[in-house]
C-alpha cells in the first residue's frame, strides 16, 4: 500500500467502520477509567479506615499519600491507605490536625 492509498482509506466503507469502532472504543475506555477512579477511591477509603477503631473510622478524614482528601472528616483524625510499596495491612490512622 502506497502513501496515496493510505490517505484515501477513510473513504471506503470498511475503513470508515474501523475508524468508528476505534473512536467508540476510545470513548468507552475514557468512561471506564473515570468510573474506575471512583471505585479506586472507595477502595482506598475502605483500606485506610480498616486500621482505625470503629469510633474513629466514623468521623476520620481520609487522604491519599499525595495529600488529596478522599473523604472529609469532622474530627482530628486522618487515615491513610496502605502506602506505596507496602504489603499487608498496617496501622494507618494518625492523630494529626487537619
Amino acid at each position: 500500500m502506497n502513501a496515496s492509498q493510505r490517505f484515501h482509506l477513510g473513504s471506503t466503507p470498511s475503513a470508515r467502520l474501523v475508524l468508528e469502532i476505534a473512536i467508540l472504543g476510545t470513548v468507552i475506555l475514557l468512561l471506564a477509567g473515570s468510573a474506575a477512579s471512583a471505585q479506586g477511591d472507595d477502595a482506598l477509603i475502605k483500606d485506610a479506615l480498616s486500621a482505625a477503631p470503629p469510633m474513629i473510622a466514623k468521623t476520620a478524614m481520609v487522604k491519599d499519600w499525595n495529600g488529596t482528601m478522599l473523604r472529609k472528616g469532622s474530627d482530628e483524625y486522618v487515615c491513610l491507605p496502605t502506602g506505596p510499596g507496602q504489603t499487608g495491612q498496617r496501622r494507618k490512622g494518625a492523630d494529626v490536625p487537619r
